[in-house]
């Protein structure tokens, strides 16, 4: 029942990113189901699915990489390769029970079933798992860093949630990993507990949070406009490259000043959820140029800009008579800050002190 309302719940998503959603809940609901009948003594049917469990449990981690690939949008040039392995197994799996149920190959087969069992889950899983564990990882940090540079909201630019849910999959992954090496009563609380966790984690929370996070990330409709007087990617020759170098640098720094003009008389830092964008719309200029833009005014990207006005802004009306009786919760509202926990961290990395100190120092 549980599955079924977890599979339910990916309708929340887009279409890609819900038919891999699918796939991932459908391989995990197999395994549970695969360990339940064990668990309730049902030996001789799991042992009918035991061919199909094995490449099941190698695929369980490429579905987890494919899902969190697609709604990441991003691609690494070995991703095209990474399907090889749990086809290979499941070839292999399904070549073993095809000659098992042959009586003639019966006695051989039975051993090199076991043997391919062992080897699988002790070597090709581990090493398989963990490289897409590692992968994963890389990918929620690469989407991190190209946040920052077009989104000022706090959860969008970290995204402690998805680390989240790779932590609860290591649990599992680790779980099945000692599962053969520990008293078999602690291996099955263990492996129950970490699937449990993992499924209800996915699919109750982080679901919800990902079909969330596409909408707030998906770019405006309107098309991006060319960008005739910023950067020129046109090729250049070495005898002019330090001349349009520093042409480079001037149109720049002509964008950044329209930018930062439109958002301070405008006072678009006070939006929360303001992107790039649409800024870029504003401006009838290129997304990608104003972000160069902003790097090219030091350590800079786009998250850390509208930040550091935010907070200046908030420190004025923590000195300002009208605003004493404001919480420091209702300043970070007024300021463009979503939640007192995101005011109070963004406020310490930029003053050295908490939005409390501040004030007290003030009066």
């Amino acid at each position: 029942m549980i599955f079924i309302v977890l599979l339910l719940t990916t309708r929340l998503l887009p279409g890609k990113v819900n038919r891999n959603g699918v796939l991932l809940f459908l391989n995990l609901l197999f395994i549970a189901g695969f360990y339940l009948l064990i668990n309730i003594q049902q030996i001789e049917i799991a042992q009918k699915l035991l061919w199909l469990f094995v490449p099941s449990t190698v695929s369980l981690s490429l579905f987890f990489y494919r899902f969190n690939s697609v709604w990441m949008q991003k691609k690494f040039p070995i991703d095209r390769y990474l399907a090889l392995l749990p086809l290979i197994v499941m070839g292999i799996a399904v070549v073993l029970e095809l000659s098992f149920v042959n009586n003639r190959f019966h006695n051989y087969v039975r051993f090199f079933r076991i043997d391919f069992t062992v080897f699988t889950m002790t070597y090709l899983f581990p090493i398989y798992g963990g490289m897409l564990i590692a992968l994963n990882f890389a990918k929620i940090r690469m989407e991190e860093q190209s946040n920052k540079d077009a989104y000022a909201e706090a959860h969008l630019v970290n995204l402690n949630w998805s680390k989240l849910s790779l932590l609860f999959y290591l649990l599992f992954f680790v779980g099945v990993i000692i599962s053969e090496l520990i008293n078999p009563v602690v291996s099955e609380l263990l492996f129950n507990i970490s699937i449990l966790t993992l499924t209800l984690y996915l699919g109750y929370y982080q679901i919800k949070v990902i079909a969330k996070y596409l909408q707030s990330t998906s770019k405006p409709q309107s098309k991006e406009f060319p960008a005739a007087e910023s950067i020129s990617d046109t090729p250049e020759t070495e005898s002019v490259a330090q001349e349009s170098q520093e042409v480079d640098r001037t149109k720049s720094n002509e964008i950044f000043y329209r930018l930062d003009t439109l958002i301070d008389e405008e006072k678009l830092y006070l939006k929360s959820d303001l992107t790039i964008h649409e800024l870029g719309v504003k401006l009838k200029m290129n997304s990608k140029y104003l972000s160069q833009a902003i790097n090219q005014q030091g350590d800079l990207n786009f998250n850390k800009y509208i930040n550091q006005k935010r907070i200046k802004y908030a420190k004025e009306l923590l000195f300002n008579p009208d605003y004493s009786n404001y919480s420091l919760e209702g300043i970070g509202n007024e300021s463009g800050f979503r939640s007192k926990s995101t005011f109070n961290t963004t406020f310490k990395s930029i003053t050295g002190v908490t939005p409390s100190e501040f004030r007290r120092s003030g009066n």
